[in-house]
């Protein structure tokens, strides 16, 4: 007899878990927007209440499951109404994204439908919601309470969405228009009419039109915001190459036996440049020397670890690759009067962390050079 309706409604539950594991696989790092979330959530009781309604529509006209029915039938109703709330929550988190509205303003909903999960309770207990006698489901009196006060509650959404529409957009009015609209037309049809209840049908439709008009582009906006985050983290904001916590990071990764050249650089005249002609001169010298760096060792990671010191680590390069490579560095650096002192290694396979040490104490040695050469001192 509901075949159609138990199709339907198996359906629905799989696009709904669909939607909610979408969104867990594509929301990185799980740092869900609060719309999200309450979105997240929105479905999770869509898919008990449907999975309840399913079921009880399963059993009904099975005269040896009365008690079972009446149990699945009062949570059909009761996810029904927790779903309201957290629709509310939802409908205002998506408002509060383009305006300073409260949640207080779900206040209204979640006193609306904390009283209908009492008469749903009440009603089912004293049969004057539903009563199942020999396995079949029939509607009472307090029926068009419960389903009055779901209207009012989306009529009440409905108006805060009209309130709110210029700022909160086309889209999202017509996405919200719909989880409300589609099951109060369902809940007013009913009323007062023994046919059978799609409204968890609607509302899977509604989720769905819901999912791909905002919750796609929220979820899209949010993961390149938290890309941007992300490698904004990594990024040195002075010359663009990857900072310290970058540099961390890459020292953690495993080198799997990869051949490995670590060159160490430490800037020279640096405090003379910023004593003498001003910490932008000496600004505009760190960058000068890091776009040297990024595009001598371009295959490289290169990082800058301090305020004038830089690390480059070149992984599967050869160990006469690297001999050149560090013959023609040297020529560039004299090109650029001596702008840095380095010392390089190179390993088949060592810890880089032992390499990089390595590679600093042979700077100093070229440091050295550069302080009796030019007459300066480390303080100059």
């Amino acid at each position: 007899m509901y075949t159609v309706v138990i199709t339907a409604e198996a359906i629905s539950i799989i696009f709904l878990a669909i939607m909610l594991l979408g969104i867990f696989l594509s929301v990185q790092n799980r740092s869900f927007r609060t719309s999200t979330r309450h979105f997240a959530y929105v479905l999770f009781w869509a898919i008990l209440g449907t999975a309840a309604d399913l079921f009880s529509y399963a059993l009904d006209g099975k005269t040896d499951s009365d008690s079972i029915l009446v149990v699945l039938t009062m949570f059909s109703y009761f996810f029904s109404a927790i779903l309201m709330i957290f629709f509310s929550l939802y409908t205002i988190s998506v408002i509060r994204e383009k305006t300073q509205l409260s949640y207080k303003a779900a206040i209204p909903v979640v006193i609306v439908n904390i009283l209908d999960v009492f008469i749903i309770v009440i009603g089912t207990i004293n049969g004057k919601l539903f009563t199942v006698e020999n396995g079949l489901y029939q509607n009472r009196s307090w029926d068009v309470f419960v389903f009055g006060l779901s209207a009012a509650s989306l009529l009440y959404l409905y108006i805060l969405i009209l309130r709110f529409s210029k700022k909160i957009g086309l889209r999202r009015v017509v996405a919200l228009a719909s989880y409300m609209f589609l099951p109060l037309l369902i809940t007013i049809f009913n009323i007062g009419n023994d046919v059978q209840d799609l409204s968890y049908l609607a509302i899977a439709i509604a989720a769905s039109i819901t999912y791909v008009f905002i919750q796609a582009n929220t979820i899209a906006e949010a993961n390149l915001r938290e890309k941007i985050l992300s490698e904004a983290s990594y990024i040195d904001s002075l010359t663009g190459l990857k900072n310290r916590r970058a540099y961390d990071e890459i020292l953690k990764r495993e080198n799997e036996g990869r051949p490995v050249g670590v060159v160490f650089c430490d800037m020279n005249a640096l405090k003379y440049i910023n004593d003498n002609f001003g910490h932008q001169a000496g600004d505009d010298y760190i960058k000068k020397f890091a776009k040297i760096l990024e595009n001598f060792f371009d295959k490289g990671e290169v990082c800058r670890i301090s305020g004038d010191e830089f690390v480059v680590i070149m992984y599967g390069i050869t160990e006469s690759e690297m001999s050149e490579k560090m013959k023609e560095f040297r020529r560039l650096i004299d090109q650029n009067e001596k702008i840095a002192a380095f010392g390089y290694v190179y390993r088949d396979d060592e810890d880089a962390i032992v390499m990089i040490n390595e590679a600093e104490n042979k700077m100093y040695e070229d440091k050295d050079i550069y302080y009796n050469e030019t007459g300066r001192t480390r303080r100059r």
